[in-house]
């Protein structure tokens, strides 16, 4: 069988092309692969970040044709003349968000009107977390050229079944991101004198801090917590606005935050998740997550709101704690009651049990059904 994969990937940053470069890895082993990727995935004015480019020294080996460019879509067609060419089997597309509507609509209605290759989305995101009616449009009218789709939420699922009648989906999942990172796992001690931490009881928040993933009600946790506990709050990730910043200031809470305010790369990522006992998602909305994924990986417990996709992955009093959404006083119940009780040692089989189930060898046996 040969499938072409099409999506991001380093040095584009995040992770969705840190999701394509570990499918095509998992796919190589079992199929012939060819990646087409983009030369342009954001137009630099556009994008919001600081850097646009993943600055990680270490990555996955893969080979790429970087074809695709927001700002040409006319390199789309090339796309098109090499599927055409090579008579794939399957197209695997990384579906994430609307705006590259520009360079995969064209593609999936070549692919779809002219050949006889099988189109299987990836949805990671089927909605943007702030929708629009154009929002809506843009992503039934791209994705209406599928044959099949692979889904990471309940919520993707419904999503999808609204926009089409009977669509062929699987619902999946993420899979650990741990073979990505080439990175190892320190000792606590290790870690915390590495970033200098001081506290005994370190949590985590990790990842781009946006304000949907709610940020600024885990700050507001923190005075409750502090009540009961000595520890140190660790936000490692790219800020994109400063308002988390404000409320550190005026809750007065900064000696009890450590902030590392950057993308942090591959070789960087076990450093945080070794530091801490805990990791903290109290997002706001969510289809799904690979940052859990990751805690895991590191034996970490996970508390997160009961949005989206989140309670697929973390298991209530099993693998973590899930709260209601933008309740600041939850949030601290949660940690004060994992610490209270010890809770990361009763958790540690469960995070076993996930980490075996969460391959890519699984991942890949879910894609299959569709093939």
């Amino acid at each position: 069988m040969k499938i072409c994969l099409t999506g991001p990937v380093y040095p584009n940053k995040g992770g969705i092309p840190q999701h394509t470069a570990l499918l095509y890895n998992a796919l190589k082993k079992k199929y012939t692969v060819d990646l087409i990727s983009f030369k342009r995935y954001y137009p630099p004015f556009l994008y919001p970040g600081k850097v646009e480019k993943d600055v990680s020294k270490k990555t996955l080996p893969f080979t790429a044709d970087r074809i695709l460019d927001v700002l040409n879509p006319v390199n789309t067609y090339r796309a098109f003349l090499k599927i055409k060419k090579n008579c794939y089997d399957i197209l695997i597309l990384e579906w994430a968000v609307y705006q590259h509507a520009i360079v995969y609509l064209p593609l999936l209605y070549l692919v779809r009107t002219y050949t006889k290759t099988k189109i299987v989305p990836i949805c990671h995101n089927v909605l943007p977390h702030k929708k629009s009616f154009l929002d809506k449009e843009i992503t039934k009218w791209n994705l209406s050229y599928g044959h099949a789709y692979i889904v990471h939420s309940k919520k993707d699922f419904s999503d999808l079944q609204n926009f089409f009648q009977s669509p062929e989906i699987k619902l999946s999942f993420n899979p650990s991101f741990f073979d990505l990172f080439q990175t190892k796992k320190h000792s606590k001690k290790e870690a915390r004198d590495i970033l200098e931490i001081k506290q005994n009881r370190v949590i985590l928040f990790f990842g781009m801090v946006r304000e949907y993933k709610g940020l600024i009600y885990l700050l507001r946790a923190m005075p409750l917590i502090l009540k009961k506990f000595d520890l140190l709050l660790l936000i490692a990730g790219e800020f994109w606005g400063e308002m988390e910043k404000k409320e550190i200031h005026r809750l007065n809470i900064s000696k009890h935050i450590k902030i590392v305010d950057k993308y942090i790369p591959n070789e960087e990522t076990g450093l945080y998740f070794s530091a801490s006992d805990i990791l903290v998602q109290p997002y706001i909305t969510a289809t799904q997550t690979a940052i859990a994924q990751i805690g895991y990986s590191f034996d970490l417990p996970v508390i997160a709101t009961n949005v989206g996709g989140l309670p697929e992955t973390v298991k209530h009093n099993e693998t973590g704690i899930l709260v209601e959404k933008m309740n600041h006083r939850a949030l601290a119940d949660a940690v004060i009651t994992f610490y209270n009780r010890e809770l990361g040692k009763s958790f540690a089989g469960n995070i076993e049990n996930e980490k075996k189930r969460l391959t890519w060898e699984n991942y890949v046996k879910d894609m299959e059904e569709l093939f």
